[in-house]
Order: C-alpha cells, then sequence, then structure tokens
C-alpha cells in the first residue's frame, strides 16, 4: 500500500489503513482493542470510549404537514427538509 498522508486535515498517524476489505476491517479492530467482537448476527461490536450515547444538538426531524403541530421544535428537534434527508440517507448508504 503506498504512503497516505492525512496532514492536510490536520491529522497524524503513523499507519493509514483504507478501502479494506471488511474482514480485514474486523481483523483490524480485534487486534487493536481486545474489547471488539463479533456478534452473532455478524456485526463488529466496538466501543466509542468516552464518548457514548446520542448527541442529542445534531437531531434532525423531516418537517412534514401532518405532524409538524405534534413537535416540539426548537434545539433539539431541529427540522429538516425532506431533499436534505434524502441526500443525507443517500451518503449514509454509499
Amino acid at each position: 500500500m503506498s504512503d497516505f498522508n492525512l496532514e492536510a486535515h490536520g491529522i497524524t498517524v503513523q499507519k493509514v489503513l483504507r478501502n479494506l476489505a471488511p474482514a480485514l476491517l474486523y481483523e483490524e479492530a480485534i487486534r487493536a482493542d481486545p474489547r471488539c467482537c463479533i456478534a452473532d448476527s455478524g456485526a463488529l461490536i466496538a466501543y466509542s470510549g468516552t464518548k457514548t450515547g446520542r448527541s442529542p444538538l445534531d437531531k434532525r426531524v423531516v418537517k412534514n404537514p401532518e405532524s409538524e403541530n405534534d413537535i416540539w421544535w426548537g434545539s433539539v428537534n431541529v427540522p429538516l427538509d425532506e431533499m436534505s434527508f434524502e441526500i443525507n440517507r443517500a451518503r449514509a448508504r454509499d
């Protein structure tokens, strides 16, 4: 694998593993953190460390005419238009 550098993004690490097959990603995760394991469903179980739980200020709700009057809009339930949701969902699937 050729040298790959992330310094332009403010990230300095000795080794970057990228575009690995899923089996190799599992292997690396388990080697790096003995708490990682594989669930009976085949999913990798990994722990996030001290930052756990959801980020309530990052929650977005698609504003829908049928339900918009039933939502408490504000800093926790931030409105999101449907097009932005579809774009984010496509990115997550990719």
